[in-house]
């Protein structure tokens, strides 16, 4: 599972948009958060989608490249450093210091709060 920093967006009262990796997140309905409360922002490896879906963090940098029979695994760091790991299905001809889109469907995220628990 990639788990990034992420945090309610100060300018929105509404509890629904989440800054995480660089990029703001609308989400479906409001976070039981406080403001300024550290969250945690989760998405499983083969949930990463390079073709535009509901929501993205933006372009990751290819750091490493894994080719493993079935699936080629990728690891990436976010524009704002952290990293995030990609699992694709089948061999993909990508290289380490290209770039790939980290998309993904929302209904494929979780995130926790300070203390750990879902939200």
């Amino acid at each position: 599972m990639n788990f990034l920093s992420a945090k309610l967006a100060a300018d929105d009262g509404s509890k629904r948009t989440l800054e995480v990796a660089g990029q703001k997140i609308q989400l479906e309905k409001p976070l039981a958060a406080q403001d300024g409360e550290p969250l945690t922002f989760g998405l499983r490896p083969e949930h990463v989608e390079p073709q535009a879906q509901s929501a993205t963090l933006g372009q990751g940098a290819i750091q490493l490249v894994e080719h493993l029979g079935g699936s080629t695994v990728v690891y990436t760091n976010t524009v704002d450093g952290q990293s995030a790991t990609v699992l694709l299905d089948g061999q993909k001809h990508i290289r380490i210091g290209e770039t790939i889109p980290l998309a993904f469907n929302l209904a494929n995220t979780h995130i926790f709060g300070a203390d750990g628990r879902r939200l």
